[in-house]
């Protein structure tokens, strides 16, 4: 197959990188800012042919911005045609730092890589077999960047800088969902099909992805007057 990169604003193209591969099945090739100074490296996902410059199997191939190899990255877990984490595939700026992060699914884990050689910033497990992005909602007063993230029947909340879930919300599969954000809140999570909508509320959730319980909001109380017998 072949990565064709071309110049926007005149329709010319720039480079091509073609690779061998042994399934015709690709995810999308993704344009990420590593450095938040407007260069851009392509990340394109494939299973290659074994060769003396490559191991094969399926692996992510970032290209810089003149379209030579940067980096692989082999990836455990998955099938050549990336079926399992096909969902698991986008570029968010997860920290707020100006600089973009890849994401995508490798061996029931949801990883987020940054930097110039794509180190893992962090991973969270998938609690079902696949799983898909969302979206990210943006940071707001106390509340971190969250990414949302769907996996079996739950949408979790994770918070961007650090991989940890903040909310989680029961969402059977198979069904249209929606997310209303809810400023310095947690969200609703409205799912349904053509016959019925649903929405739920909500939980916070703790750092292993189970329900955890609300802050206690305090109050107080006037003393009652006594009653005399």
């Amino acid at each position: 197959c072949e990565v064709i990169a071309l110049d926007a604003a005149a329709g010319r193209r720039r480079w091509t990188a073609a690779f061998a591969t042994d399934n015709f099945r690709i995810l999308p090739p993704l344009a990420i800012d590593l450095e938040g100074a407007g260069r851009r490296h392509v990340c394109v996902a494939l299973s290659e042919k074994r060769d003396a410059s490559s191991g094969g199997g399926p692996q992510i191939i970032v290209l810089d911005d003149a379209g030579a190899i940067s980096a692989r990255i082999p990836v455990a877990g998955v099938s050549g045609d990336f079926r399992e984490t096909r969902h698991l595939w986008g570029v968010y700026d997860v920290d707020g730092d100006g600089k973009e992060e890849l994401l995508h699914g490798a061996d029931r884990m949801l990883h987020a890589r940054g930097g110039g050689s794509l180190q893992d910033v962090w991973t969270w497990p998938l609690p079902a077999e696949s799983g898909a992005i969302l979206g990210m909602a943006p940071a707001v007063g106390d509340c971190p960047a969250t990414l949302s993230v769907r996996s079996g029947d739950a949408v979790y909340g994770i918070a961007g800088a650090d991989g940890v879930p903040r909310w989680r919300a029961e969402a059977p599969r198979g069904l249209d969902l929606t997310i209303l954000p809810a400023p310095s809140a947690l969200p609703r999570v409205c799912f349904g099909n053509d016959g019925f909508t649903a929405c739920r509320q909500a939980w916070p959730a703790n750092a292993g992805g189970t329900y955890g319980e609300p802050p206690a909001t305090p109050r107080s109380y006037d003393a009652l007057p006594e009653e005399q017998p």
